[in-house]
């Protein structure tokens, strides 16, 4: 096919696409994906290198959120009209049906960094009250055994705590509804749009997510709870005590509207589809 008709499409706003600007020497159409890391300064002691040439060499700008579009708007005022908010999503397997067995059931999804904060949430189990499971899926070396030492140290009777290691992508949501977890938590310092909230609102679980990035723009009060980010153990712990005091019936609707809420703004086939329609359409002007 010509260049005209050529799109080049960049997941990430780094490592490859730094190629943007030899690509425009051609006739190509170029969309650039922004998402956090690559996208917020200050997660990168304040620069990113060449994001400047970057934007000005993109012929469509795809932050995840509305919070990124709304930062990249503000800092390159002149690449407002290319910016086109482009949201992720996952994919439908099965619900999880609302129970409640005596036990509530966590699970959190996530590499372990320091960005995670998965400590607060460790730490957060010490003030517990409830009868609670705890399962923690994905690596992190280092930072992983710092936080297996931090759970080791609960010792509680009511608190039980498994950390199942790395899961091929395909099989996270599987995982979630074969164990039928009650409540997913990120407590993350900064995020996009965490693919992590929207695979568990597709299985039907509600969500407990820190307020940070585009997070708010999926979590609130009728799937979870949206919580501070300057969040402290102890108002993790009587958050996740009130969850666990809830009602069945009043559980099972977070559940629905868990899952009504990746249908509305989390389904990813939806939003690739969204996505290829305003492609060419701009690419038609």
């Amino acid at each position: 096919s010509s260049d005209e008709n050529t799109v080049w499409y960049f997941y990430w706003g780094r490592n490859a696409s730094l190629v943007i600007p030899l690509l425009k020497k051609r006739k190509f159409f170029v969309c650039c994906r922004f998402h956090g890391y690559d996208l917020y300064a200050e997660r990168n002691k304040g620069y990113i290198t060449y994001q400047h040439a970057q934007v000005a060499y993109s012929d469509l700008l795809l932050p995840c959120s509305a919070h990124g579009a709304s930062y990249l708007g503000a800092k390159y005022p002149g690449a407002a009209a290319k910016i086109y908010t482009a949201r992720l999503g996952a994919r439908y397997y099965r619900r999880i049906e609302a129970k409640d067995d005596g036990v509530l059931k966590l699970v959190s999804c996530a590499t372990v960094r320091p960005v995670k904060r998965l400590h607060i949430l460790a730490q957060a189990l010490k003030f517990v009250r409830s009868k609670v499971s705890w399962v923690h899926v994905g690596g992190g070396g280092t930072h992983l055994e710092e936080l297996k030492k931090i759970a080791a140290g609960i010792q509680r009777e009511n608190i039980s705590v498994f950390f199942k290691g790395s899961l091929p992508s395909r099989d996270i949501i599987p995982y979630y509804v074969e164990h039928n977890f009650d409540l997913f938590i990120n407590v993350s310092e900064s995020e996009g749009v965490p693919v992590s909230v929207m695979e568990a609102f597709s299985a039907g679980m509600p969500v407990f997510a820190t307020d940070v990035g585009g997070t708010g723009e999926i979590v609130d009060d009728t799937v979870g709870k949206l919580l501070p980010k300057d969040l402290s153990p102890e108002l993790l712990a009587n958050c996740i005590d009130e969850f666990a005091n809830l009602s069945a019936p009043v559980r099972n609707e977070l559940c629905i509207n868990s899952f009504q809420r990746f249908r509305d703004r989390c389904d990813a086939d939806a939003n690739a589809r969204l996505l290829a329609e305003e492609i060419k359409k701009r690419m038609a002007v």
